[in-house]
């Protein structure tokens, strides 16, 4: 179908179609307008709408005017609108056209052109005309207008120099600061505005320039125009502004060239910040701590503001400067607050010292300005002792008199001062001839026991510091060390070592025995200095006793021995029932204070006598009361778990007392019970021999169950039997003094102590023979126990 215009009227232009043979007038819709950015995509409105319903669309076709041929069409002659055929110049549009419509139902009733990347020869007046079955073709026609973007502004300086950073500068005071904008180009032809801080710079100066350029195709080319190419019109506009004088208001000012040319798209700029050379206003120390405790960890801070460049800050003592290590710089994002930390750890050194904090500027001169800070470095007193400078500490005797220096360095001062002799403090006390004045210790009159170490202690809030030690030696006459009458008991043929212990300062040179007969005094031999001697004596009671086993007809008992007196110890326990007063067994063992009783009776009661034993005699008994279980009872017993079972400290305290107190008792009932109880068949007790031999055979068959035996260090107790008594000799071993080690000696005293009870092996009767002693307290005494 071709169509020709015939006229324009009201806004409307007539067409006259030829379809056929048929005359068709077509109509225009009125011009309409639509801007686009270059580089946008453009979207042309169609209108598709039906004349009526039972009418269908042909054919679109696209005209760039003037031109009389199409850009694009969209042929649905013969079939659906969804199954279209497009076409589009290549030339003009190539790929970068589309067409689309909308469908209400099959009902069509809007199609748009889409250009995409639209430059500025797509600019121009374009005409959809739209073709139907039975009714005219309706033309719609719209004005494309291309905006072109002005380039990104570039800022200079006075000079012509491009600045590209954000940042102009560092600028000085007092100088004018001259910036140019530059903006190229743009359609339509742009406006170029200075702004500071949000608002317009209003003293600026601007000018033109202009370059003609060709665009051929899009390209540029700098030939003739001629009929087929399109001059455009390249303008430079250049807008100035002048900025001064410059002082600290101007720092970080930013000014901001805005370039615009349509309200449809966002204006171009570019911003710079005026950085000008500043000295530091103010510095200042943060006075966190106002004092500060010697050995911790303590933080200054250093704070300065003003400088621009940001401030350099550093650390002074006493005008020396401190290693850049010991503190750390911080700048705030803006650059104008700058923080210094400084960590310390001062000494008492320090106190009164003066620390400085320094701010200056790099780039400028005489810019410095600093703060200070008087130190108050708390510590706790660091005292010197010291004699006397007039006195000598090797030729100081008794009766002289001498006195002692203390010097004290403290902060706070000292609140009081403590003079001490071998850490006992001493006290003001004219009568003991102590005398104590300001920082001076006077002791008159000196005797021997004023010999050792001296201190003074000086006290503060901070704490107490102790002096050095001073020795003190008071040089004095020999003198017996223990001016006591000793007398020592032995065996005829028993070896005996004696001992002379002397103090003297300086110490003897010759020592001289002499023995007292029924002749009198009597010189020995000349002694030579050195020394020391031992006694051999009964074994230490046995400690730690407890059940290890426990049965309705056994109990097994584990004691641990101690001291053996010097001479081998063997163990020996002796159990008696509680309730018929008889005694029992009596069990020795060779190696360990260990013991299994066996083939007892159940819910039986028995008090066990425990002892160490040699030749030299028993130890003093461990008593201990043991149960066996009932019949339907059996359970093995931890150590010091038994009911009646304590610690071995309560078993030997209770030895001498509630168990001698109860073995009085049994023997009164067993002495009592001693006649009606002679036609019975006498109960014969082993000998210690045989009990042994029995001893031995359980441990072959039950299994002897020997515990490690911790050897304590030996005391000096030692126990024999003088007729029938224990005798305790209980020796105290010396030794000398720091001045004299050559010699230690023994002065023993004779205790007497109940003896152990023990059995008889006899036939007549099962009675308990106790010493004279015992048996002359008792008040009712059967005739066959006597």
């Amino acid at each position: 179908m071709t169509s020709i215009p015939l006229l324009v009227t009201m806004g409307y232009q007539v067409y006259l179609s030829l379809k056929g043979w048929q005359i068709v007038l077509c109509r225009v819709v009125s011009l309409g307008e639509l801007e686009v950015t270059e580089g946008g995509s453009a979207i042309l409105p169609c209108d598709m709408s039906l004349p009526s319903l039972d009418d269908a669309i042909y054919l679109v076709v696209w005209f760039l005017e003037p031109n009389k041929k199409p850009i694009y069409t969209f042929d649905a002659r013969g079939k659906p609108l969804s199954m279209g055929r497009r076409w589009s110049e290549v030339v003009s549009f190539g790929l970068r056209a589309d067409f689309r419509f909308s469908l209400h139902g099959q009902i069509p009733s809007k199609g748009h052109l889409i250009i995409n990347g639209t430059t500025l020869a797509d600019e121009g007046i374009y005409r959809c005309r739209v073709d139907f079955k039975n009714s005219p073709a309706r033309h719609f026609r719209v004005q494309l207008n291309v905006t072109v973007p002005p380039s990104e502004p570039k800022i200079t300086d006075e000079s012509g120099r491009e600045i590209r950073s954000s940042k102009l500068g560092p600028l000085k005071k007092k100088q004018w600061a001259v910036l140019q904008c530059h903006v190229t180009g743009g359609k339509p032809s742009p406006e170029v505005e200075w702004y500071t801080n949000g608002q317009r710079y209003a003293s600026s100066t601007s000018q033109e320039m202009h370059n003609d350029l060709q665009l051929e195709n899009g390209i540029l080319n700098d030939q003739q125009p001629d009929a087929n190419t399109l001059l455009r019109q390249q303008r430079i506009i250049v807008r100035e502004i002048r900025i001064g004088p410059l002082n600290r208001s101007h720092q970080d000012a930013q000014f901001t060239c805005r370039a615009s040319n349509s309200v449809y798209s966002a204006p171009k700029t570019k911003t710079v910040v005026l950085d000008i050379q500043l000295p530091p206003l103010k510095v200042d120390i943060s006075k966190v701590e106002t004092r500060f405790v010697a050995g911790e960890s303590s933080e200054i801070r250093c704070q300065t503001f003003g400088s621009r460049p940001a401030a350099s800050i550093s650390w002074w003592k006493d005008n020396v400067r401190l290693s850049d290590s010991s503190y750390k710089v911080f700048d705030d994002e803006k650059g104008n607050l700058t923080t210094s930390i400084y960590r310390a750890n001062f000494t008492k050194e320090d106190n009164g010292r003066t620390l400085t904090c320094r701010a200056s500027n790099r780039l400028l001169e005489a810019s410095a300005i600093e703060d200070f800070l008087r130190l108050d470095v708390q510590f706790a007193p660091i005292a010197t002792l010291r004699l006397g400078p007039t006195f000598k500490a090797d030729s100081i005797k008794e009766g002289d008199d001498v006195y002692f220096e203390c010097s004290i360095q403290a902060n706070p001062d000292v609140t009081r001062l403590v003079w001490k002799h071998e850490d006992r403090t001493l006290v003001y006390n004219t009568s003991a001839k102590i005398i104590m004045s300001n920082q001076s210790l006077v002791l008159r009159g000196l005797t021997r026991q004023r010999s050792g170490h001296y201190k003074c202690v000086g006290v503060n809030a901070r704490g107490e510091g102790s002096s050095n030690l001073v020795a003190l030696t008071v040089r004095y006459t020999p003198v017996c060390r223990y001016p006591l009458r000793n007398i020592r008991g032995a065996e005829r043929g028993e070896f005996m070592n004696l001992s002379c212990s002397v103090d003297a300062l300086p110490l003897p040179l010759k020592y001289r025995w002499a023995l007292n007969t029924t002749r009198g005094w009597r010189d020995i031999i000349a002694g030579s200095p050195g020394g020391s001697s031992a006694t051999m004596g009964p074994p230490e009671s046995l400690s730690n006793c407890s059940v290890l086993n426990q049965t309705a007809d056994s109990i097994q008992v584990s004691c641990s021995s101690n001291d053996d007196g010097g001479l081998k110890q063997t163990f020996q326990l002796q159990a008696m029932d509680v309730m018929t007063g008889q005694p029992q067994l009596t069990l020795q063992s060779d190696s360990v204070a260990e013991f299994w009783l066996t083939d007892l009776e159940p819910g039986s009661t028995f008090m066990l006598y425990l002892y160490a034993v040699n030749v030299k005699g028993l130890s003093q008994p461990v008593v201990l009361p043991v149960s066996t279980l009932k019949e339907a009872a059996k359970r093995t017993v931890p150590p010091l778990t038994d009911p009646f079972s304590g610690r071995v400290a309560g078993a030997v305290a209770m030895g001498t007392g509630a168990g001698l107190l109860l073995v009085s008792t049994v023997v009164v009932a067993a002495c009592i019970r001693c006649r009606k109880r002679r036609n019975d068949s006498a109960m014969t007790m082993t000998s210690l021999t045989a009990l042994a031999e029995q001893d031995q055979y359980h441990q072959q068959n039950q299994g002897h169950r020997s515990n490690g035996i911790n050897h304590q260090s030996p005391k000096s107790s030692r126990q024999t039997h003088k007729n029938g008594e224990l005798v305790n000799e209980t020796s105290t071993e010396c030794f000398a003094n720091q001045n004299d080690d050559r010699s230690a000696g023994f002065y023993p005293r004779l205790t007497r102590v109940p003896a152990p009870p023990y059995v008889a092996n006899s036939s007549k009767n099962n009675c308990l023979k106790l010493p004279p002693d015992y048996v002359a307290e008792m008040s009712e005494v059967p005739e066959s126990c006597v």
